[in-house]
């Protein structure tokens, strides 16, 4: 795009956003682009005496499927319920933390697995205009009821719900 030059991301733009058109002059120089880091990744340990990382500090989700916040809420309701006994209790140890990890690491890897999966069978083949077809079982899922919500339930719930816990506080 930077050997094209300036005009031809102008030109690319407004023909992609005609509603746009105008205000591509706008761009003057390419410090004015800014392009968009898309990264998939966890770290290999999500903790450390004292410290706990969930959400995106132990994974970073790819937009694809919009999944990002789903599992950071899981995260924190899985360390919620793990958690929440020990300390209360004041006996809290780096195994309750690591407990949290692999409890949350197979759903984490499994949707960042799909979504990999999508960016390379989906997205960058629409990107570089080639043809695509669905496997045959996305082909057949619309007609079976079961199947066809599967994919809309794994991407908003995942393989491993976590539901919240009622944890009783003594109150003394």
């Amino acid at each position: 795009m930077r050997e094209a030059g300036l005009h031809a991301l102008r030109a690319e733009l407004a023909a992609l956003l005609p509603e746009l058109a105008d205000r591509m002059d706008a761009i003057r120089d390419w410090r004015d682009v800014h392009f968009l880091s898309v990264e998939s990744s966890r770290i290999p340990t999500w903790h450390r005496e004292g410290l706990l990382a969930i959400g995106d500090a132990a994974h970073v989700m790819s937009p694809i499927g919009g999944v990002g916040i789903n599992y950071a809420i899981q995260d924190a309701v899985a360390a919620a319920n793990l958690l929440a006994g020990p300390l209360l209790a004041g006996n809290l140890t780096r195994a309750h933390l690591a407990a949290v990890q692999r409890r949350r690491r197979l759903p984490t890897w499994f949707i960042q697995t799909v979504q990999a999966l999508v960016q390379r069978q989906l997205v960058a083949r629409a990107l570089r205009d080639e043809p695509f077809r669905l496997p045959w079982p996305a082909r057949i899922a619309p007609a079976l009821p079961r199947l066809r919500d599967l994919p809309a339930w794994l991407v908003g719930w995942g393989i491993r719900p976590e539901r919240v816990r009622h944890v009783v506080v003594d109150s003394q």
